[in-house]
This record gives structure tokens, sequence and C-alpha cells, in this order.
């Protein structure tokens, strides 16, 4: 903090002319940069009332600076600390629309709906809505869950009017932090999620699973599962889930199993994880065809998987030690094999491991 007061101290001293009359900035602008080294988001309110220096280029670099700093904050219960002791007034929001460029403008506002004072947060929040512009969607979300009724409802407003098809993408991209307000902040926004979700899921589903693979893994589990709990969802979007390079979302198809098609339940049976392939054989335990599906179980790669199929097979212990022995003769499951003679103790059939 000693070098961030020396910065501070520098940009807060009193310009000085060059023999032609021009004031030097060097130094102060070079403070700022230093500033922006030190990646201290907690700078942020000593750099706020720089935002109306006389100066236009100190002013627009520690503009720069602080979005910069802002931008830095990692984790969503970080904003609040890092802006809240700004000094922002309501008037402060006008001055910056007409200082600002747009772009920062919004920015700015972002940063003041996170003030200490609900008059600040809620004039904020209402000019993010005016602004009708993407960069403001998740900050209006935060304020859902405001601890003051009127924020809340001027961010209930604000939402309501960006429920649009311009803003799908940042809806969609922003589902999970509905979700952790929800949960950390221990307020309840069903009502919320359910207008987002039906706004998403219903009313523009096709734009949504168009870009499905773009989203993040966290966003996909979300989607994925709203399609497995609607009562619609199609062979094609199964086929989408299926298709995921991630196994969580593949398992969601599973809580759809009786709508699986015979091709879908073989690609969850030779599913490289082996959480799908074990969850795949408990739903068929009571098919005709089970107890001879898990003869390709016996000596899969996963323990799991094995207990599973050993457990319910009508096998006998010396059958087990016979088959993990001819498929390591084949050169078959060779690592599911040795496992599996491991396992049930055959050291009668070591002989057939091989270096």
């Amino acid at each position: 903090m000693e070098n961030l007061w020396h910065y501070l101290e520098i940009i807060n001293k009193k310009k000085i002319f060059s023999f032609w009359g021009k004031s030097d900035n060097r130094d102060k602008m070079g403070a700022l940069d230093n500033i922006l080294k030190l990646g201290l988001s907690s700078s942020i309110s000593y750099l706020v009332p720089i935002l109306k220096n006389e100066d236009e280029e100190i002013r627009n670099r520690a503009c720069d600076v602080i979005i910069h700093l802002f931008e830095k904050v990692s984790s969503k219960d970080g904003f609040y600390e890092a802006v809240r002791y700004c000094e922002i007034s309501k008037t402060d929001l006008d001055y910056f629309k007409v200082t600002f460029q747009n772009t920062e403008y919004i920015k700015l506002l972002t940063i003041a709906s996170f003030n200490k004072d609900g008059h600040v947060r809620e004039k904020a929040i209402k000019k993010l809505g005016e602004s009708q512009n993407s960069l403001a969607i998740p900050f209006v979300i935060y304020r859902l869950a405001d601890w003051v009724s009127q924020v809340r409802m001027q961010a209930n407003k604000v939402f309501d009017m960006s429920l649009k098809e311009i803003f799908l993408n940042t809806l969609v991209e922003n589902l999970p932090t509905i979700l952790w307000l929800q949960k950390v902040n221990r307020v309840d926004l069903n009502n919320i999620y359910s207008k987002t979700i039906d706004f998403l899921m219903n009313q523009n589903r096709d734009a949504v699973l168009q870009n499905f693979s773009s989203y993040t893994d966290q966003v996909r589990g979300i989607i994925a599962r709203e399609l497995v709990s609607s009562n619609d969802i199609s062979h094609d979007e199964i086929d989408l889930l299926l298709a995921d390079k991630n196994y969580i979302i593949r398992n969601c198809v599973i809580k759809s199993f009786d709508l699986l098609s015979d091709n879908q339940i073989q690609q969850l049976l030779h599913d490289k994880s082996s959480k799908n392939r074990y969850d795949t054989l408990v739903q068929l335990r009571s098919a005709s065809f089970f107890e001879e599906l898990l003869l390709s179980y016996l000596a899969d790669n996963a323990q799991s998987v094995r207990s599973f199929a050993r457990y319910y097979s009508h096998l006998k212990s010396e059958n087990y030690g016979e088959l993990y022995s001819a498929n390591l003769n084949n050169n078959i499951n060779v690592i599911g094999s040795i496992a599996g003679i491991a396992e049930i103790d055959g050291k009668a059939f070591a002989d057939s491991i091989k270096p």
C-alpha cells in the first residue's frame, strides 16, 4: 500500500507548467500506469475522485485503470468488497455520461451498482437498463438479490426489459449467476429463474441449442438438466447431449432413459466414462438380455463396472477366472482381465498374465 500512496500523491500534485505554458502529465500518467501494475482492486476507491480531474488526459487514463482493475476481480462476491466504498453520488452518474465514452460510461455504472448507497445503486441500475447493452445484464442480475426493496424492484423491471433475443447468449451465460445468488444470498429467485428458462428454452430453444457447444461446461450442464426435465426432449436433442465432451452432460440423458433409442443406449454402454457405463447398466437390470450383456463388462477397465457385473452375473467364481484367463490368452480386455484376476484372488490363473 505504501507504493499506492506514493503514486496517488504524484497524481494529486498541482499542475506543473512548462516554459511554453503546457502542463507535463508524464509523471502522473506514469503513476497511474504503476497503480495498474500493482493490480490491487482495493485501489479503485482511491482512483474514483480522479475521474473529476480537470485534465482530460488524466481523467481518461484514470477511468481506464479503474475499469481494468475492476475487470480483474475474479470472484462473484469480490465485486462488492472492491468498490462499495467508492465516493460516487447520484449526480456523478450524470457527469460520467457526458464526460466519458459510452462503453466506459456503462462500465462505471456497473461499478456504481455495487455502491454502499442504495440510492446510487438504484439509479445505476436504471441507467444500465436505459443503455440496452449486454454488458449491463450480469450486474442487473446481481441487484435482483439486493437487500433494499427499491433496488430489487428496479432490477426486476430492468431484467424484464432485457428478455430480448439480442441478449440471448448473455442471458444463457448468466444462468449460473442466478443460481449462485439463490444459493449464497438465500433469496427466492425462483420466479426470475423460471421466467428466464421459459424465455430461453421455450420461446428461443432452437437458437439456444444452436450455440450449445460454445457455452461453458457449467452453462451446458444447466441447459442439459432443463432439457431432460422437460416433457418434450427430442432424439436430436438427446444426440446433442450424447455428443458433448463432458461426461456429466452425457450422463444427463440417463434421466430420460425411457426415451432413448437402441443406438443411443449403445452409445452410453460404450461411453468412455465408467460412470456412464455403470449408470446405463443399472437402468438395464430388468432387460431380458441383461445377463448376456453383463458378460461384456466382467472385464471392463473400471473396477466399479466389473464389480457390478460380477455381482449380478450368475457365473461362479471359477468361471470368472476362466473368462479372464481366456481374455489374456487372446489379448482381449487385458487391463480389466488382469485387475479382475486380482479382485477374485485368482492365483490359479496368474500364469495367464504375461509380461
